[in-house]
């Protein structure tokens, strides 16, 4: 009883968790794979009634999500007790931040974190399709801001510079694109000439919201969404 860590046979409940708990959205759309990156715990009491799960990210945090509690066991502080978890066994791996990013209109998970002392740290829109980048130029930008890697947000800094790269137009739109993955593509400050391209999803500061609108459709189901994060105390 109680939190452990979980095996491939744990995926139907986790995936019927997802659903029963209104979050039928990429878990079950991921599959069975879900399982296999970063560590997954579930919480079990004569069943298994929640699971979240932690990633290590490379700039030295760790990244939780994924948080789903069945709703029959719902304000039984299940999911305080596998984020607890979770935090302090990110401490026992030496990450002495965690984020994790929560939609807007999920007011239980924004309770949840704000009640464990997460703050919000920045605000996201999120848009389908990708910037043309065509004519643009790699730039070095060395400016301290965080950058979505697949769903993952990471620090930028001097000790963890991505596995991307910064790109600028003429009309000095600033963009970010992954190397592993091009679709995925972060805008840093937009300008008139951000047009759409291709399939993919753009993600933007909140600041840049109007100016994406013209041109992109928001993310159906995620059109914003705010990074929470908190420092972990050994």
């Amino acid at each position: 009883m109680g939190i452990r860590h979980a095996s491939m046979e744990d995926w139907p409940a986790v995936s019927e968790i997802s659903t029963a708990s209104g979050y039928d959205d990429y878990i079950n759309t991921i599959g069975p794979s879900y399982m296999n990156d970063g560590s997954v715990v579930v919480y079990e009491e004569g069943r298994v009634l929640g699971f979240g799960k932690i990633n290590y990210l490379e700039d030295g945090s760790a990244w939780l999500s994924g948080l789903r509690v069945h709703p029959d066991a719902w304000r039984n502080g299940v999911g305080i007790s596998i984020s607890r978890y979770l935090m302090q066994f990110a401490i026992e791996h030496r990450l002495y931040h965690a984020r994790m990013l929560i939609e807007d209109r999920n007011t239980r998970s924004i309770k949840l974190s704000l009640k464990m002392g997460f703050a919000p740290v920045q605000s996201y829109s999120f848009f389908e399709g990708t910037p043309a980048t065509s004519g643009f130029k790699p730039v070095n930008f060395k400016g301290q801001i965080m950058v979505n890697e697949g769903w993952n947000f990471v620090k930028i800094s001097g000790t963890y510079r991505g596995k991307g790269e910064f790109m600028e137009s003429g009309e000095k739109t600033l963009v970010y694109v992954w190397n592993g993955n091009p679709k995925l593509v972060q805008v840093m400050n937009a300008g008139d000439d951000l047009r759409a391209e291709k399939d993919g999803i753009t993600c933007a500061a909140e600041a840049h919201n109007s100016c994406l609108r013209k041109n992109f459709i928001p993310l159906d189901g995620f059109e914003s969404a705010t990074v929470y994060e908190k420092a972990l105390e050994p």
